[in-house]
């Protein structure tokens, strides 16, 4: 079975009947969880807990990630190890764990012997592939750009970098210049009044078009949006622009740039993190939100994934400066400055010693000129901003059979601990007190459906209300933007001659918002290049505010 992580967590918190189920899969099925440390430290505490339920029940665990830490692979074998033990007692076999690491460097597939710890086995295999990488010609080239003051300053330098990194990056395809990019940013407001703000169309004697992507978007748009991202930008075999070329005869980029005079064409994706997960694309340079260290590699690894290394080029900008800390003063929601919930125990880190917040002090003594997943598989060096994630998720994860601030190792170890709630209380998985809102179009068909919205989904108190006309400003960004007709477009080739229904409208053109309680009735912004976003029009023209525009 291959779904998300969600579908299995109620076996680590079995706080009702319905966890039963997911346990007869846990129990007879192996477990395979990707890119682990996409999680925050509280939420791999908890899915500890899940997989100690895996191993008390004799199955394997395969954990996956380009940028596994050691202290995240070490709690969670810890786990494995105690419930293995009790599996094995229970059944009167050996107590040994037969581990496997293993990178994709030749020669860094490691196994244990009898005597040999988990760190041992690791950092065997680590070395090999931390020796690869200092040896390999590197893909990824970045320069981490001036910090800005504001808003206006940043979309400036985005757009002077976007010409820039296109310059040095594009491919040469039939008479044209051609640059497929990427803007990741960490906020869907940001990536949206990004997206809306960016200059496009035919500027400084080039062509650009520009497409956005997050996660409120419609199940229609996202899923047909990541469709099209996936032909064009799989980038394999003899002649790996095949599907970039075929992107751009479809949405007719090379007459329009044709009718503009003009050879060069910039494609530009302005995108929240959704793309850094289930998303196996590659584009020719990048420009990076520097969030966190993770966010950094795994985003830049997005850039000449597929294609070898051609030229010495810079093609990642990584920006001075996230917009997070320029608007919240902090790195925090998200971020390692993100205050933790009292139940935690845990105190919240600070970077106040870093004021500002600028990257160039953040990474320290580390050099961020060519980047690959070395910063995170070791810990050498000074780099602030990976070690205070890192002394937090210790804090999280720290696994002792006494200590009351250690619940992971409590709830392996003792069996009182795994009979209470308490242990799911202090370590739970995507703790989050925010409610959504569901936004659904219900009609006979598109061009009739009525936008209607729920404020309680899934609840006692669940109902749909038609949406006042003054809360959604619909089809209001104009520009040079890919997807016309977006909707009539992913329906037909979603439906391959179906007949649309009512439940079809309702069913892939729904969207959850989350409502963090300060507004019961939110002001909502959709457009169909834009997806939905929280705040009033004039909120993606001013993502910060009046007051903070000059922060």
């Amino acid at each position: 079975m291959v779904g998300t992580i969600d579908h299995l967590m109620g076996v680590a918190s079995p706080v009702n009947s319905r966890y039963l189920i997911q346990a007869l899969r846990v129990a007879t099925s192996d477990l395979i969880l990707d890119e682990i440390d996409q999680f925050d430290g509280e939420d791999i505490a908890a899915i500890g807990r899940l997989v100690y339920q895996a191993a008390t029940a004799g199955r394997r665990v395969v954990i996956m990630s380009a940028t596994l830490a050691p202290d995240i692979a070490e709690a969670l074998y810890a786990a494995y190890n105690r419930g293995w033990s009790n599996f094995a007692a229970a059944r009167g076999l050996r107590d040994h764990v037969n581990l496997l690491v293993t990178g994709d460097a030749p020669g860094s597939c490691r196994m244990n012997t009898c005597d040999e710890s988990f760190m041992e086995v690791f950092m065997a295999s680590r070395t090999v592939t931390l020796s690869a990488l200092t040896e390999a010609e590197p893909a990824r080239r970045a320069n981490i750009l001036l910090p800005c003051a504001g808003w206006q300053e940043m979309l400036d330098q985005i757009n002077e970098s976007c010409h820039r990194l296109h310059d040095f990056n594009a491919v040469d395809i039939g008479d044209f210049r051609v640059s497929f990019g990427m803007i990741r940013m960490t906020r869907i407001s940001h990536t949206t009044a990004l997206a809306a703000q960016l200059p496009a169309g035919e500027i400084n004697g080039r062509l650009r078009v520009t497409l956005c992507l997050h996660s409120q978007f419609p199940r229609l748009h996202r899923g047909w949006i990541e469709t099209r991202l996936k032909r064009a930008l799989t980038r394999k075999g003899d002649d790996p622009e095949t599907g970039l070329r075929c992107f751009c005869h479809a949405e007719h980029l090379f007459k329009k740039a044709s009718e503009a005079r003009t050879r060069q064409i910039e494609i530009i994706l302005v995108a929240s993190p959704v793309i850094e997960t289930g998303n196996d694309l590659d584009f020719d340079w990048a420009i990076l939100d520097p969030i966190s260290t993770r966010s950094i590699i795994q985003a830049a690894g997005r850039v000449r994934r597929h294609r070898p290394v051609s030229g010495d080029h810079i093609n990642v900008l990584i920006l001075g400066r996230s917009p997070i800390a320029m608007q919240e003063g902090k790195l925090k929601m998200p971020g390692v400055e993100t205050p933790l919930h009292r139940d935690t125990r845990v105190s919240t880190p600070s970077l106040s010693a870093f004021q500002g917040r600028r990257l160039q002090d953040l990474v320290g003594d580390i050099d961020l000129s060519v980047i690959n997943a070395a910063p995170v598989l070791t810990g050498e060096g000074s780099f602030p901003l990976r070690d205070e994630e890192i002394k937090l998720r210790k804090k999280l994860l720290a696994f002792d059979r006494d200590s009351a601030e250690a619940p992971l190792g409590r709830y392996t170890f003792r069996l009182n601990a795994r009979m209470t709630r308490r242990m799911m209380h202090v370590r739970r998985f995507r703790r989050s007190d925010t409610k959504s809102v569901l936004f659904k179009l219900v009609g006979d068909d598109f061009q009739s459906a009525i936008w209607h919205r729920d404020l309680a989904p899934g609840t006692r108190d669940s109902k749909l209300q038609q949406v006042d006309e003054t809360i959604l400003a619909e089809n209001v960004v104009h520009g040079c933007h890919l997807f016309d007709a977006i909707t009539e477009r992913a329906w037909m080739e979603f439906a391959r001659g179906r007949e649309l229904t009512p439940y079809d409208v309702e069913w892939l053109m729904q969207v959850d918002v989350p409502d963090y309680g300060k507004d019961i009735f939110p002001k909502i912004t959709y457009t169909d290049f834009a997806g939905f976003t929280k705040g009033t029009f004039e909120d993606l023209f001013l993502p910060f505010g009046k007051a903070s525009t000059n922060q």
